[in-house]
């Protein structure tokens, strides 16, 4: 009787053996590099879809990270898997940060108890003129929200040399400084007086600190007329500026103080592969319009720099005057032409005081 149980349990060993063998279909064990998971752990599978071995398994290791809209979500540090994330605080009075949390489209201020997620002032980016870097074959643009500083870089490929005259006067033709950042030298090439100012196509007109340190926004009205923001250099707040006598950079307006044609001069540049530009060390007489925009006249232009990108002016820059018998230049930039992304942030309205 021993021996025929002894029997049975060897045959039953062995057929177990077999089953395990079966399963695993004889073979060499080969586990797949991406995470197999479930809603509570991860693991590397056998790559033998026959075969339930696997290595590797653990508990996910979560963290809280954010979609586009700024909604919360659990995301695994090692697999990646994602589940919704819900408020887990118990019943309390919000305390919100000081400083703000940001996703791709918005930012705000979160609540500092662990597990809520309440958002406070929540509201999307507010982006400036970007900062500008042109190649042969791209233009990145790095856009910073002037509330949170969360960055946005933007790459785009594009066609930044032109083949012949042709083109060249084509360009020139389409070219509108009607969305722009510019740098005006007044009181010459080397003078400390520079005078910054970026105008949008239709809504914005933004001075950044200039040689006094003033800073500037002014915001179309419904009617046509514009509010102007100016920072009072005594108390930091902004007020509501009356007039722009003297001061005709700060102008709110949508048309250019200088505007320049280099049209049919194709053959006076050279083109630079390494920096995207077209450079002219001759003299360029050029014609200019004054800040009403009714009268054209001839200036003189020196190291002149053009970049175009996707067959459209994007950056002038070049020395100047109005008579070939002064040695005197002042100078100017026009930059970010057609990039201009721009509102007024909010709390400038909101601290406004006449």
């Amino acid at each position: 009787m021993k021996k025929l149980l002894s029997l049975m349990l060897v045959m039953c060993m062995c057929f177990g053996l077999v089953l395990i063998l079966a399963s695993c279909d004889d073979h060499d064990h080969v586990f797949e590099e991406e995470w197999t998971s479930d809603s509570d752990y991860h693991w590397h599978a056998c790559e033998n879809a026959n075969c339930d071995l696997y290595e590797d398994r653990e508990e996910h290791d979560f963290e809280v990270k954010y979609d586009a809209d700024g909604a919360p979500y659990n995301e695994c540090k090692v697999c990646g898997k994602k589940n919704t994330k819900v408020n887990t605080a118990p019943e309390h009075e919000h305390e919100f940060a000081e400083d703000y949390t940001y996703s791709e489209n918005f930012h705000w201020k979160a609540c500092n108890v662990d597990g809520c997620f309440e958002a406070f002032e929540k509201e999307e980016h507010h982006y400036a003129n970007p900062e500008v870097e042109y190649s042969d074959s791209s233009i990145t643009m790095t856009y910073v929200c002037q509330i949170c500083n969360y960055e946005k870089v933007e790459t785009k490929e594009v066609e930044s040399q032109l083949d012949n005259a042709t083109e060249w006067n084509e360009t020139f033709e389409n070219f509108e400084l009607t969305n722009f950042s510019m740098y005006v030298y007044i009181g010459g090439v080397d003078s400390e007086d520079t005078r910054h100012c970026m105008i949008d196509e239709d809504t914005v007109y933004y001075c950044i600190p200039g040689a006094w340190g003033r800073e500037f926004y002014s915001q179309k009205n419904s009617d046509g007329t514009y509010t102007t923001y100016v920072k009072n250099q005594e108390t930091g707040k902004f007020e509501i500026k009356e007039g722009t006598t003297g001061e005709w950079f700060v102008s709110a307006s949508t048309e250019p103080v200088i505007r320049v044609s280099f049209a049919d001069n194709f053959d006076k540049f050279t083109y630079d592969p390494e920096t995207a530009s077209y450079n002219c060390s001759e003299i360029i007489e050029a014609e200019y319009t004054n800040f009403q925009g009714t009268e054209w006249k001839t200036m003189y232009c020196y190291s002149s720099i053009i970049k175009v990108n996707d067959g459209k002016i994007a950056y002038v820059e070049c020395e100047y005057n109005f008579d070939l018998e002064n040695d005197e230049k002042a100078s100017f930039i026009y930059y970010n032409i057609g990039m201009t992304d721009f509102s007024v942030p909010p709390q400038v309205i909101e601290e406004a005081t006449k």
